[in-house]
């Protein structure tokens, strides 16, 4: 078994390899806070927004393949390769905007998710958000 087996035995059973690609894609905003924010904009707008499709999309493809050009060719995460290239201020500085937005992000998902249980169940959506 060559080393390289035995790496990639280790990182499989981590558990962040678990995660997978699943972190790249709550970037590209298909989360409940997303899905939410789409249908209303949906109900709100309706077709007069689609215009933007064909800007947006090439744009969001290619961020997503840079990332995971970088990621690949270097083997290291976004806080690696900006410690890397960056002075530790920048590092810190992103980190901490990458902490407040995932923080909000993950916010948004529970009440989204909390508005939809009401939908479904009822029951007020600060209690279900409470309770999920």
């Amino acid at each position: 078994m060559t080393a390289l087996h035995v790496l990639w035995g280790r990182l499989k059973e981590h558990p962040l390899a678990r995660v997978g690609p699943g972190l790249i894609t709550g970037v590209a905003d298909d989360d409940p806070s997303g899905i939410a924010t789409y249908s209303q904009a949906g109900a709100q707008f309706g077709l007069n927004m689609l215009w933007t499709m064909p800007l947006a999309y090439p744009l969001m493809a290619s961020v997503q393949a840079m990332c995971a050009q970088i990621g690949r060719v270097t083997g290291k995460g976004l806080a690696a390769n900006i410690k890397i290239a960056f002075p530790p201020i920048v590092l810190k500085s992103v980190v901490v905007l990458l902490l407040i937005a995932n923080t909000l992000n993950i916010a948004a998902d529970v009440a989204a998710m909390g508005e939809v249980a009401e939908l479904v169940s009822g029951v007020d959506r600060h209690l279900m958000t409470a309770i999920l």
